[in-house]
């Protein structure tokens, strides 16, 4: 019964093994899974294998009972899976180290990562912001479509007027409804600390007066439109610096074109939804060509390391199945 029991047990771990072997082989580029005789040194296809298959006496010996047999079986299984998955997270590993410098390629610039083609222009390093070691002012790459190529200058006059005037009228629409939420807020979580008592003092009348909740939300109100008249004051109301439009030479087949925008640091990210705003696609862009040779460096050693480790991982599973 107990030989019965592992035999059925062992049956299925094998079909499970092998299963997951053939798999790792086909996935790392195996057309046929060939045997690789150690003691020969030849190599068959499984159909020839299994056609002149002999027992291993050497590996597994018939002097030893079926129970032992199935043990060493059991514990091959169990070592070779344990190098499997070491080998498998070599090689996982590596395959994310180099999607980190994996770039979206093919179409237009519009979708595609542009950067190679850009440091393999003849560009001088003096349009960006980097030469001068500037922190105030920060790059803007934007693809212009070939239709907006001849009023792109001039939106970019008006671009961030445009739009802080649509984010600020939305903004202030939404005032009163955070001004109800922000007292909800006060009175479930907040409710008896000081933070309480101070908004009870500026509303001027008890908590529980009929005229409470609504001198409340204006109170409410009042605060939240000055931190947001706050928040606009601090902002420079350009975004783009004036006249820091530079054509980099850079033009897709369709006629798109790359401009290099200088913007104030601070309100980079809100200049790219501007610019998504009116059509064109724009990315911050942070100069240094060292870095870039040596990620390439990088990138080919990573390919390099990843092709070594499939080939390695794709025998080893084979070999194992």
């Amino acid at each position: 019964m107990a030989l019965n029991d592992t035999t059925q047990k062992l049956d299925t771990q094998l079909d499970t093994a092998c299963k997951k072997l053939e798999k790792i082989c086909f996935d790392t580029g195996s057309t046929e899974l060939v045997f690789n005789d150690e003691a020969s040194g030849k190599s068959m296809g499984y159909l020839e294998y299994i056609k002149t298959f002999a027992w291993n006496v050497r590996g597994f010996s018939t002097k030893r009972s079926l129970l032992e047999l199935t043990g060493i079986c059991q514990k091959k299984m169990k070592d070779t899976d344990e190098k499997m998955k070491n080998h498998l997270e070599s090689h996982t590993n590596i395959k994310n180290k180099l999607s980190a410098f994996s770039k979206k390629e093919g179409g237009n610039l519009m979708v595609r990562d542009f950067t190679d083609d850009l440091y393999n222009l003849p560009i001088p390093e003096e349009i960006f912001v980097e030469k001068f070691g500037s922190d105030m002012f920060s790059n803007l790459l934007v693809v212009v479509p070939k239709t907006k190529i001849d009023v792109f200058k001039t939106e970019c006059l008006t671009l961030m007027e445009d739009y802080y005037a649509l984010v600020d009228a939305q903004e202030d629409k939404r005032v009163p409804d955070l001004a109800k939420l922000r007292l909800t807020e006060l009175k479930e979580k907040h409710h008896g600390t000081e933070e309480w008592i101070k908004l009870i003092d500026l509303v001027g009348v008890l908590e529980d007066s009929e005229e409470f909740e609504t001198r409340a939300r204006e109170v409410l109100r009042h605060e939240i439109t000055n931190k947001h008249k706050a928040k606009r004051a601090k902002r420079m109301p350009v975004g783009i610096v004036p006249g820091a439009t530079a054509y980099v030479g850079l033009e897709d087949r369709d006629g798109n074109q790359v401009y290099r925008v200088v913007v104030y640091a601070s309100q980079g990210d809100e200049v790219i939804k501007a610019c998504r705003r009116k059509g064109y696609t724009a990315r911050g862009f942070k100069y240094d060509k060292d870095q870039w040779h040596k990620d390439k460096v990088e990138q080919q050693r990573l390919k390099e390391e990843l092709e070594n480790a499939t080939t390695s991982l794709n025998q080893m599973a084979s070999d194992s199945f």
